[in-house]
């Protein structure tokens, strides 16, 4: 923290990148009130996050929680839950407050005007690199003022964005001492590490050592959250780092997808080598979407391993088409419905049951799913779906050309995840499922008679790369999305327009 203090004390922009874990929003919370012990009694601070929860609950919860420590230097006084005035009546003028503005006409006016006096104001950007460009805009009118900073705080999970740039054109180098990058190993080695690791929440050496070990030092996933670095992949990367932490984030904030419409059950099916099953789902709703993997990986038979995926597709009818009216939380039970209902017509045309479809990986042991599960399940939809198999496009890019079904696969989740088009997906994904989505690299190839042909790195060559372990957990995940959209006429994904 010191290191980052004398930098904002001589440096009109401040950047912090840093590696995941290392205690960044102790640092910003801390910083924020050394700034107004600082530079009272007119110093102010303005800051904010991604969204108003995180500034709510994360940023100025980790401020509440410091202040606390150091109210005897502000005469007692208690901050609000986004906002502190250590003496309103006599320094109303001397403040920290939290915002997230809203961005209208690309603009973000609530982030404009911020004087004082003496010029003494702190920007403080957490997660800056998915800060709105307006907000930078709107905070440069204030850095007019000689003694005016902005600080910005960023985990480097995408290399692009407004602090990107700020490294890019030179406004913030380590040369100058106003970029500061933080590895794990950086932290571990402050005299200061016993009193960080007795705070809580923080990874290991030992746990550090052996994600190193497991995704190797030149991963995404290892690259951004181990050394504070920008992967060096990301552009030839399918999927990036960055869309997925945002879907991650929706997920840890209960972001509410509405009525759930459509179920797809993916089923990645393990032979009778080491690999394991897996077995994943996408619900689809009013508002956006959800993916979850529905039970841990398991390595049993053939026989097994299909009564275990039936019960999962039992437990899901009993929920939506039994015992529910669809909702995402599902959180009341309801009498018993007819589970034809989405065919029929009834009486009670407000309740009409999601559809369920299962995607087994039908290569293999899978080749006989398709059949097993009709007989068993007859009114749960299952496709097969065979990677090698030719592409059948996608809709809305019709001029981007395809490689094959897994290429259709990987494309429909770079759709979603981008958010363009179709409403937002929230995930539930660990670590071993990011480093498998976001170290598949993209392909452009000269095949069929086209000139440029888009393809996802073949599996075996994946695999040489990264010990030989099968990444079955993205071809769930992968699979989902494709069969969102499988066969399905345009119309009938109008509500999913964003």
């Amino acid at each position: 923290m010191r290191d980052i203090a004398r930098s904002v004390l001589v440096n009109q922009y401040t950047a912090v990148r840093s590696a995941t874990g290392t205690s960044k929003t102790h640092t910003a919370a801390g910083l924020m009130l050394w700034w107004l012990d600082e530079r009272r009694p007119y110093g102010r601070v303005i800051s904010t996050a991604k969204t108003m929860k995180q500034v709510e609950t994360v940023l100025w919860a980790r401020f509440r929680t410091l202040q606390a420590k150091v109210r005897h230097r502000f005469s007692g006084a208690k901050p609000g839950t986004i906002q502190f005035y250590p003496d309103r009546e006599e320094f109303p003028e001397w403040f920290a407050i939290g915002y997230n503005p809203k961005i209208e006409g690309g603009e973000a006016t609530a982030f404009q005007g911020q004087h004082s006096q003496t010029g003494d104001v702190l920007f403080v950007l957490e997660e800056a690199n998915t800060i709105d460009r307006a907000i930078f805009v709107a905070a440069e009118g204030s850095l007019d003022a000689p003694n005016a900073r902005m600080l910005a705080i960023f985990n480097p999970n995408v290399a692009r964005g407004e602090v990107h740039e700020w490294e890019r054109t030179g406004l913030v180098s380590v040369k100058q001492g106003n970029l500061i990058t933080i590895s794990r190993f950086d932290m571990y080695k402050d005299p200061r590490w016993p009193d960080l690791e007795a705070l809580g929440g923080l990874p290991s050496p030992k746990r550090t050592a052996a994600m190193v070990r497991k995704y190797g030092k030149n991963s995404t996933i290892v690259r951004v959250k181990v050394f504070g670095e920008y992967p060096l992949t990301d552009a030839d990367a399918a999927l990036a780092l960055g869309e997925f932490e945002q879907a991650i984030d929706r997920y840890n904030e209960g972001f509410d997808i509405g009525k759930v419409l459509k179920i797809i059950v993916a089923w990645d099916v393990a032979g009778d080598g080491p690999d394991d099953n897996e077995l994943g789902a996408m619900f689809v709703g009013e508002k956006g979407y959800l993916f979850k993997f529905l039970i841990p990986a398991w390595h049993a038979n053939h026989q097994e391993s299909l009564s275990r995926v039936n019960t999962q597709i039992e437990k899901l009818k009993a929920k939506f088409w039994k015992g529910g009216r669809g909702s995402s939380e599902n959180a009341s039970a309801e009498p018993e419905r007819n589970d034809q209902s989405n065919d029929q017509s009834t009486a009670d045309q407000e309740f009409r049951p999601p559809s369920i479809t299962l995607i087994p990986d039908a290569v293999g042991e899978g080749s006989h799913v398709p059949s097993m599960m009709r007989s068993w399940q007859p009114k749960v939809h299952c496709v097969g779906f065979k990677a090698g198999m030719k592409s059948e496009g996608v809709k809305e890019y019709p001029e981007v050309v395809l490689a094959n079904l897994a290429a259709d696969a990987w494309y429909y989740a770079k759709i979603l995840l981008a958010g363009e088009i179709y409403k937002p997906i929230a995930a539930d994904l660990d670590e071993q499922s990011l480093h498998e989505l976001t170290s598949r690299k993209q392909e452009w190839d000269k095949k069929h008679g086209e000139p440029l042909v888009w393809a996802i790195e073949p599996k075996d060559k994946w695999k040489e790369r990264n010990g030989g372990k099968s990444p079955d957990r993205a071809d769930v995940f992968t699979m989902a999305c494709w069969g969102v959209f499988r066969s399905a006429k345009r119309k009938k994904f109008d509500w999913a327009i964003g």
